[in-house]
Formats: C-alpha cells, structure tokens, sequence
C-alpha cells in the first residue's frame, strides 16, 4: 500500500513599497502635487511639509486619497501663496518605507505677477 502527501504550500507576495511617481503641476492659482505608490501589503501614503504631515487641515491645502488597481496615493492641492517649499512623499508598511522629496516649488502666483513685470 503507498501513501501520497499532498503538501500545499501558501505563498504570500510581500513587497517593500515602491513609489512609483511623485510629481506636480502649477497653474497660475495653485500647485497639484501627486504621489503613487505600490506595495504588498498595501502601504500608507502621507505627505509632507517640515516634516509634519500635509491634511486639508492645513491652511491652503487640500489632500485627497486615491486607489485604483492596486496603486494607492494621495494628491495635494496647495493656493498659491501657501506653497512650502519642499513636499516629500512617504509610503509605508510592515515591509519596509521608500520616500522622495520635490524641493523649490514656485510660489505660482508670486512667479506669475514677476513674469508680468515685463
């Protein structure tokens, strides 16, 4: 008589997070920052100023969360005139952490009334 063993084994995918892009767009009211991340598990994404987290809390910005096929992020409206001069993105979970930084974002409004000048 043989025995067969069946041994199934679970597999988990981890993966440190990765931020895939962390870029920004000026108009002449305001600058649109936004960072995209992937991870397994899903990592957290928060941004910030002085390294103190960016919310819609703070005067002028507003934050807003995104998730789509397994791409998590956040995006970060500032009004001109209250645009710090340097934002980084942190995406974070069990695994690991990856950030990046943008640093010398233009005060648009302030750049936009120079170009003028002329």
């Amino acid at each position: 008589m043989q025995f067969f063993y069946v041994i199934i084994f679970l597999v988990t995918c981890i993966g440190l997070p990765e931020i895939l892009d962390f870029s920004g767009k000026t108009s002449i009211s305001h600058v649109e920052l936004e960072c995209r991340a992937i991870g397994q598990p899903v990592p957290t994404v928060t941004v910030t100023s002085v390294q103190q987290p960016v919310t819609s809390d703070l005067s002028g910005h507003t934050v807003t969360k995104f998730q789509l096929d397994g791409i998590v992020g956040k995006r970060v409206t500032i009004n001109a005139g209250r645009v710090m001069t340097q934002y980084t993105c942190i995406a974070e979970n069990r695994q690991g952490k990856d950030q990046l930084t943008i640093t010398g974002l233009p005060n648009t409004l302030g750049f936009y009334r120079f170009m003028n000048m002329y």
